[in-house]
């Protein structure tokens, strides 16, 4: 029987899923890992321990599917946005993976903000942020000037480990995209904005469709011919989000909520907002993504967890005890930005705040109001991408928020609209599994077998509730307006 292997190399773990040629999920594998923040604004893995564990999950996943009598055709990979490693002249890396999360290039930011404005956004379809990669080259420059002196090669993550197994020097233009180097309308490397950086061309990898098949695994036998499963550029797990969950078609959005949030929506042309609000990647088969995404979902949770209630506390029982208090949380705010802001506003300097805190609330109300913060800065990103792309037809949602009913209540509430649940839960593993499917079936396109993708349930709003958050919505706002630009650091 034939199947193929998706993989999502995400910022808490990578996941591995085998898929059919129908679209059922045989099996999947997960191992978690750690983001290290030695430092407020830091966050970065070590390349070759993700390497290694990548490496590892994806030979126990074609070794499952041979136990099985499967026969792996192809493989596809999905990597978060933003990752950013840099390599020696012998492609080795030079220093630790700097994630999305990581903020220290936040004064480099500001810099090529206040001297360019919005002139390369309007071409990157990145405004400038500490996440993307102008901002961290700069620090890196003035900050580390052997590691540039001896830079080679910058690449993603992803991109190192496709090195590491096919030994070829490939970016896929999803992830370029994510970059802020990269010409959304000619999908080549900007090579203004790399002479402004002091960066050669050359030290870029050669951009490729996320559907480019890079060569096969040397795991004889896997294709059926002696020979092993293509291997597929890949994409962003954004990108791959908005496939696996099937939302390709006008009018479709996927809102999804892990470690952190976006909401995402294909478009045939690139678009771009006049106030920077929104931002525009690449996806695959010349359609973009147009959308915009916050630093702080899930793992606003795992600080809880981890930080304040000393492991005591699983996601399970967090989520009973937030379906115990009214929405609201009895007059408690939370501003949900330990890791800064992206969209709308892309202030990295933001800082959390709970606000209206009494004797009488508990860990459930702190619980519940977390819930409720990254629902209101979901919803104003929305509010953003809405005036660009217009209403949307339906809402598809993926992600560790799935796992929430109570969460995914107060979303539905909110944003007033019913939530298409598809049934798969690991999305962007799902999407590079399809994506590996389409460069192997090259008659068809990822809008085909998306709309294969079946939706599991769907979550209506409570219109009485509905009411109560849209009035909530607007004390979230004014209390943003009053405390975010005061908090604003360095």
């Amino acid at each position: 029987m034939d199947c193929f292997l998706g993989v999502d190399i995400g910022t808490s773990s990578c996941r591995v899923v085998i898929l059919l040629d129908d679209l059922t999920i045989a099996g999947e594998l997960r191992h978690d890992y750690d983001l290290e923040c030695p430092r407020p604004g830091q966050a970065e893995q070590d390349v070759e321990e993700i390497t290694r564990i990548v490496l590892e999950l994806i030979e126990q996943g074609l070794s499952r599917c041979r136990s099985r009598g499967f026969t792996v055709r192809a493989l596809g990979i999905a990597a978060a946005i933003c990752n950013m490693v840099c390599l020696d002249k012998d492609g080795r890396p030079l220093m630790k993976a700097w994630t999305w999360a990581d903020l220290r290039s936040h004064k480099q930011a500001e810099y090529l903000k206040a001297t360019y404005g919005r002139k390369f956004y309007f071409r990157t379809g990145c405004p400038f942020h500490p996440m993307y990669w102008p901002a961290r080259l700069l620090y890196i420059k003035e900050n580390l000037p052997e590691v540039f002196k001896n830079t080679r090669y910058i690449v993603s993550l992803k991109d190192y480990i496709i090195y590491r197994l096919t030994g070829r020097r490939v970016a896929d233009l999803s992830l370029a995209s994510a970059t802020g180097l990269l010409n959304i309308h000619t999908l080549g490397w900007d090579d203004e904005l790399l002479r402004v950086l002091g960066v050669a061309p050359e030290m870029l990898w050669e951009p490729v469709e996320p559907t480019a098949v890079i060569g096969r695994l040397d795991r004889g036998g896997e294709g059926g011919d002696g020979a092993g499963p293509l291997l597929v550029a890949g994409a962003s797990d954004g990108a791959l989000s908005n496939v696996g969950c099937g939302a390709l078609a006008p009018g479709v959005m996927a809102l999804m909520i892990g470690s952190s949030g976006a909401m995402r929506v294909a478009t045939a042309a690139p678009l771009l907002s006049s106030d920077n609000a929104t931002w525009c990647y690449y996806l695959g088969d010349q359609l973009r993504l147009t959308g915009g995404s916050t630093n702080n979902g899930g793992n606003v949770l795992k600080w809880f967890r981890h930080n304040i209630m000393d492991d005591r506390l699983d996601y399970q029982t967090m989520s009973t005890l937030a379906a115990t208090v009214p929405p609201g949380c009895e007059g408690l705010f939370f501003l949900p930005f330990l890791a800064g802001e992206r969209c709308p506003h892309w202030r990295s300097g933001a800082r959390g705040v709970f606000h209206g805190l009494t004797l009488t609330h508990t860990k459930a109300h702190v619980v519940r109001a977390m819930m409720e913060g990254v629902a209101f800065q979901m919803y104003s990103v929305f509010t953003s991408l809405q005036k660009l792309v217009g209403p949307p037809g339906e809402i598809r949602v993926g992600g560790g928020v799935v796992q929430s009913p109570v969460w995914l209540g107060i979303l539905a509430d909110l944003f007033d609209q019913p939530l298409l649940i598809p049934r798969y839960n690991e999305g962007s593993a799902v999407g590079a599994a399809i994506l590996s499917m389409r460069a192997r079936y090259e008659q068809k396109t990822l809008a085909d077998i998306g709309r294969l993708v079946p939706i599991e349930r769907i979550v209506e709003p409570d219109e009485e509730r509905a009411q109560q958050y849209r009035r909530l919505y607007q004390k979230y706002g004014l209390l943003y307006e009053i405390l975010v630009p005061d908090l604003m650091g360095g």
